[in-house]
């Protein structure tokens, strides 16, 4: 890509019909970003007692941890979706919600997002995990710099519909996570894009991790009263036999 005079993987995604459109209403006006990278965070809690025992509880069921915490997680920026449905190939894969940044440029926006993640998949490689499935993004944004003095005291929670009945699934504050402007700094970035998609890390399931016929999540900024909501159904494609 071409930043300046710098070239940078031998092509510039730039060109017509190699990045993918992302809308985003703020404030009335409709924003649209197009997104060169999109990176995924992992065990991004402020308590590092509670990071660590997570960490020994996925060890216990067989999932391989990264060395250093938190981590992070390049996927391809097609897998960021606004859409209200996705398509996957067996049942065990699952969503969480997360709090998003968008970069773009010298702006950064704040939106709601589901790290959908295959969980078959996940107990080998995470970042692998990651990049299979989708990344449903809300249509809504606010600005990073209106929330800054409040920041802790954001609100995220999740549903699943299990068995045709809808289930609380995630609930707690932003404070439990560590504060966006640290987890922008620890990205190691080789070369930081212009525009890019940043999912913060989430909160912990309620009753565990698992999958569900459709996922729901919510954003609220108790301050303003205003909500960032998305929603999603699930299909599993099933298609062939084994």
């Amino acid at each position: 890509m071409v930043r300046g005079d710098r070239q940078v993987g031998g092509h510039d995604p730039r060109q017509r019909g190699m990045r993918d459109h992302l809308r985003f209403t703020i404030r009335g006006a409709t924003v649209e970003v197009e997104p060169d990278a999109a990176v995924v965070a992992g065990f991004t809690g402020r308590s590092e007692l509670e990071t660590r025992a997570h960490l020994a509880e996925l060890v216990e069921a067989g999932v391989t941890v990264p060395a250093v915490v938190p981590s992070f997680y390049s996927v391809p920026p097609s897998l960021l979706v606004q859409q209200d449905a996705m398509t996957v190939v067996h049942g065990g894969t699952s969503g969480e919600a997360e709090i998003a940044l968008v970069v773009d440029g010298p702006r950064t926006y704040v939106t709601l997002a589901s790290d959908h993640t295959d969980r078959v998949v996940e107990t080998r490689d995470i970042g692998l995990s990651k990049a299979l499935c989708q990344k449903v993004l809300a249509s809504q944004a606010w600005l990073l710099d209106d929330l800054i003095g409040h920041w802790d005291q954001l609100e995220l929670r999740s549903w699943l519909t299990e068995d045709g009945g809808r289930t609380l699934y995630q609930d707690g504050l932003a404070a439990t996570l560590l504060p966006p402007a640290e987890l922008l700094d620890r990205i190691p970035f080789a070369w930081r894009p212009e525009t890019f998609v940043f999912l913060t890390g989430t909160l912990p399931a309620i009753g565990g991790i698992r999958p569900g016929e459709s996922f729901a999540a919510e954003l609220r900024d108790p301050v303003s009263g205003d909500a960032i909501n998305l929603q999603y159904c699930v299909r599993v494609l099933d298609l062939l036999t084994t």
